[in-house]
Formats: C-alpha cells, sequence, structure tokens
C-alpha cells in the first residue's frame, strides 16, 4: 500500500504513488519519487560495484552491505560523499550525487492519446512516469561537450558511475530513472518469458513496456550507431574524427556538415559528471552519435519506429525500453527522440521544438 510522504530517506523509504484521480480526459497521480526497492547483495552486484574505476576512493571502508543481505532504498553501503544526511540516504548514492527528496507532485496524464503532427521533441526532466511513481528522463544528461551546444551528451555514459544500485538518481531531488532498471523489472516480473507488461506512462498517454517484444525477444531500436570508419557515408573522413554531424538524424542520405569537434571516437580522459569516475567515448557518448535507419524499422515484429514505439498483436501503439543483452540500456533507452503522441499543454511537461532544452512548464511541487 502507498505511504505518506516522508521527510528524507532510510529504512522505509515508501512506495510512492500517494492517490491517482481518473477524469473525463486527464488522470491524476499525485507521486513523490521515493521506490520502495530492495535489492539482495548478489556476486554480480559486488562485482559491478568493484570494477568501479576508483572504488578505494568511492568506497573508502569497503562495500558495507554483506553478500547475501537486502539493501532497501536509501540505506548506507559504504559510499563517501556528504549530499544526504546520515540515515537518510548518506552513502547510498556515489559521491557528487544529489539525495533524492520526498516532493510530493501532482502530474497529470492523458486518458486517450492522439497522434501528433510535427516533431515534439521530448526535453529535460521529466517525460514520463513509471508505475511505481518515478519519474522517467529521456537520454540526456543535459550537458554538452564543452557546453559548445554541438555534441550532447547521452546520460547512460556520462552518468555511467552516477547511479544507485537500481539504475537511478536525482535532480533537483527528484529521484529518475533514464530507462531499464532492474529493480524494477523484478517489481513487475518482467523476466523476459512473455511480451513485457506496461513500466508506465509516456507524457503523451501511450503505455511504455519493459524490453521484451515476445517470450526471449528484445524489441529492437532502430536508431543505430554511426560508422566513423574513413569512407563511411555516417562518418567524416577520418576513422574516429567527430567534427561532422548528421544533416537529419533522422535520415541519414542527407549527408553530413562540419562542426565544431568533439573527442575522438575511444578517446579517454573524460570524467563521469557526477562522481568524477573516468568514461570512454566511444560510439554512443553523444546524441549525435545516431542515426534512424528507416530499413530497420521494417526488418520485423520487434523493430521499432523512430519513437522507439510500434502496434502489434491487438496491444495498440506503445514505446519499448531497449536493452542489449546484458540489459544495458540502447539509445534512445526509453522512447524518443519524439514523441509519437500529442502533449497536451496542460501536461507536467511540453513539446521541445529541438532536441535539446528544459520544457515550458515542470511538475508542480506541493
Amino acid at each position: 500500500m502507498p505511504q505518506g510522504p516522508v521527510e528524507g530517506l532510510g529504512a522505509p523509504a515508501g512506495t510512492n504513488v500517494l492517490g491517482v484521480s481518473v477524469g473525463d480526459r486527464v488522470t491524476w497521480v499525485t507521486t513523490q519519487f521515493i521506490p520502495d526497492y530492495t535489492v539482495w547483495v548478489m556476486p554480480e552486484l559486488l562485482d559491478r560495484l568493484r570494477a568501479r574505476p576508483r572504488f578505494g576512493r568511492d568506497f573508502p571502508a569497503g562495500i558495507l552491505a554483506r553478500p547475501g543481505a537486502s539493501v532497501g532504498f536509501g540505506d548506507d553501503i559504504g559510499y563517501t560523499g556528504g549530499e544526504c544526511a546520515e540515515g537518510h540516504g548518506r552513502g547510498y548514492w556515489p559521491p557528487g550525487t544529489f539525495c533524492a527528496a520526498a516532493n510530493v507532485t501532482d502530474i497529470d496524464l492523458p486518458n486517450e492519446p492522439v497522434p501528433g503532427e510535427g516533431h515534439c521533441h521530448t526535453t529535460l526532466s521529466a517525460v514520463g512516469l513509471f508505475l511505481n511513481g518515478v519519474a522517467l528522463f529521456n537520454w540526456s544528461d543535459a550537458q554538452s561537450y564543452r557546453n559548445q551546444g554541438v555534441w550532447h551528451n547521452t546520460a547512460p555514459v556520462f552518468e555511467a558511475y552516477d547511479a544507485d544500485v537500481c539504475d537511478g538518481h536525482a535532480a533537483e531531488g527528484m529521484y529518475h530513472h533514464h530507462g531499464y532498471s532492474q529493480c524494477l523489472a523484478e517489481r513487475l516480473g518482467d523476466r523476459g518469458d512473455r511480451h513485457s507488461p506496461v513500466w508506465g506512462y509516456a507524457a503523451d498517454g501511450y503505455p511504455i513496456h519493459g524490453p521484451w517484444q515476445a517470450a526471449g525477444v528484445r524489441a529492437r531500436s532502430c536508431w543505430l550507431p554511426r560508422d566513423y570508419a574513413a569512407g563511411s557515408p555516417t562518418g567524416c573522413g577520418r576513422t574516429g574524427a567527430r567534427d561532422c554531424v548528421l544533416v537529419d538524424n533522422a535520415d541519414p542520405s542527407k549527408g553530413t556538415r562540419p562542426v565544431t569537434p568533439a573527442p575522438d571516437v575511444g578517446a579517454t580522459g573524460v570524467r563521469s559528471m557526477f562522481s568524477d569516475n573516468p568514461v570512454s567515448l566511444a560510439v554512443g557518448a553523444y546524441y549525435e552519435d545516431f542515426y534512424f535507419d528507416a530499413a530497420c524499422s521494417a526488418s520485423g515484429p520487434e523493430a521499432l519506429d523512430s519513437h522507439n514505439g510500434h502496434d502489434h498483436g491487438g496491444i495498440g501503439y506503445h514505446y519499448h525500453l531497449t536493452v542489449d543483452s546484458a540489459l544495458r540500456p540502447v539509445f534512445p533507452y526509453t522512447f524518443g527522440p519524439t514523441y509519437r503522441g500529442r502533449v497536451e499543454g496542460s501536461g507536467f511537461t511540453s513539446c521541445g521544438a529541438a532536441p535539446f532544452g528544459f520544457a515550458d512548464r515542470r511538475a508542480g511541487r506541493r
């Protein structure tokens, strides 16, 4: 059962959906963005934490969670850092990241999604809501290379070491995911033995399903990584060079244009956004590293359209989270970069005219 809003984190941190009210046109959801995840400390999780490039700095006293024990949302597992008060999240998030806050928020979602017209881009901050009341953010970490507004960071790369054990973190107190979370998959019983259930809803009202198209078959994103080899039509003339972008990411046949360069593919020396762990700038580090392949979208029932969704089997149109065989996020991770449906003016977000920027309005906090 949902619990009331809490002042901070720690045990227990309640499920954050406080109320749902269905109207004629919209459904109002009151949430506080604090989930009730529990994680069992298994060898795979310990290996993942120990593989952090700066493990000794991030866990100065080692991992406090014992093998076989359970970790609740906000429990101290040994991370260094002082963003959260002791007993209210300190030690649960990597150093430099923000403490999640239980701010009660009202969000409204359209009951009947309507296909949109033109390009309605997702924006920064919340673009959807998972069934447990956790916010969904899009592909971006809100930054670009040297703040030049050309090469835009993808969150799963630049925040790779900045998320908690459930692949979530907070921005301005709002706890959120950028895509797939094993913790939420377990809560929803999404094991890949059937078509994924609904995980949540996008701001345009269309449902978001998990990563499985059918038993053992993953939904497939048709946003593909550019080939930066010399002579490639999506490259820049020199192998690995990032000094050109596609004229239209949705239509690579339009060619490329020169821009201010970013580091070459595979460059090192870049740090994660908050925890200051080194990351590699492989293909996929930037939004501009991807293009949509229309032929891929028509290549099979598991293939998705340019919004990362499709319509099949009487389910109706829906989006999918997309992952690889190791359940790592695959661009655009959830839905987007554009909405398929109309985003209502009364909603908690708005259409973006371009792939980058904040919405005109934010979810209202009480």
